[in-house]
């Protein structure tokens, strides 16, 4: 059998449509020029993504950094608050020296006496300070007509205990109180404001009687 050729006129009398396409449509340097554009714009999606990301990430960082920085602000201590600290401490040291060397004195009647200016019985307790060379600060008096339970006997005898006198001076020796101090402290017996005032040789028994354990003037 022979090779039959249709020509293009006949091709189209019969209904068919030619295509022609475009003169280097389909050429190489088209294409790689076409695949190029769409890499670089894949490319430039996938940078943009990227910086997208590092600056969400940076701000992230930057919060918890913030964060951070804020807690650290919070918890480091400020030098006003370690002078505080400070000041506290040496009111403290102050308190406990000045009833370091404390002189307890228990007796009935002493609350209404004391710093008494218009009373003899406290002026002649001022000679008795300047004659053994003590401080006001330094004595701890006990007026045991207000003792009037066994709660506050006992709170008492607390305080004194914590006050770590060797000694203490008692105008008041038939008080349930004292003689159970004297089980731990010694405790010495001294004449009362009003025998001192009413007669010279109890001042003197007063004044033999602290000087023995006083030890000196």
């Amino acid at each position: 059998m022979s090779d039959s050729k249709f020509s293009s006129d006949l091709f189209e009398q019969l209904g068919g449509v030619n295509w022609v396409t475009k003169p280097g449509w389909f050429s190489e340097a088209i294409q790689e020029n076409s695949v190029a554009k769409m890499a670089e714009a894949g490319i430039a999606e996938v940078v943009q993504e990227h910086v997208a990301d590092i600056d969400n990430k940076d701000e992230d960082i930057s919060s918890i950094s913030q964060s951070e920085n804020a807690e650290k602000s919070v918890n480091i201590p400020s030098e006003n608050s370690n002078a505080s600290v400070t000041n506290k401490s040496n009111k403290e040291a102050v308190s406990n020296t000045l009833i370091e060397n404390a002189v307890v004195l228990i007796g009935p009647g002493l609350e209404s006496i004391w710093q008494d200016e218009t009373s003899v019985a406290w002026q002649l307790w001022q000679n008795i300070l300047l004659a053994f060379n003590w401080d006001e600060s330094q004595v701890v008096f006990f007026d045991t007509e207000l003792l009037v339970s066994d709660d506050m006997v006992f709170s008492t005898m607390e305080e004194v205990i914590d006050l770590g006198v060797e000694w203490l001076l008692t105008m008041d020796e038939e008080h349930d109180i004292v003689e159970q101090l004297a089980e731990g402290v010694q405790v010495v017996s001294v004449p009362d404001f009003e025998s001192m005032l009413s007669d010279p040789y109890s001042k003197q028994s007063f004044y033999h009687s602290v000087l023995a354990v006083n030890g000196s003037v």
